[in-house]
């Protein structure tokens, strides 16, 4: 559970960075809307626990929104 969190975290800190467009890095909506794409691209072909029984990609995808969303409440509330 931990590790999913902690990719959320570490992927909205991607998202922030210089290599993704100003107008997609500079909203919400944009940053969203890659952090959710990234999510279901890897899950969908890179996660290597596709297929074993008991993975549940689904928890994995609400788990990193989560990480997500609580560092972009960490960074509006420091704003």
């Amino acid at each position: 559970m931990g590790r999913e969190l902690l990719a959320g975290a570490i992927l909205v800190l991607l998202v922030r960075g210089p290599w993704v467009a100003p107008e997609w890095r500079q909203s919400l909506l944009g940053r969203a809307a890659i952090i959710v794409g990234v999510n279901a691209l890897y899950e969908g072909f890179l996660d290597d626990r596709r297929g074993q029984s008991g993975h549940q990609p689904w928890a994995d995808v609400g788990q990193r929104l989560a990480g997500s969303a609580g560092v972009e409440i960490i960074f509006r509330v420091t704003r």
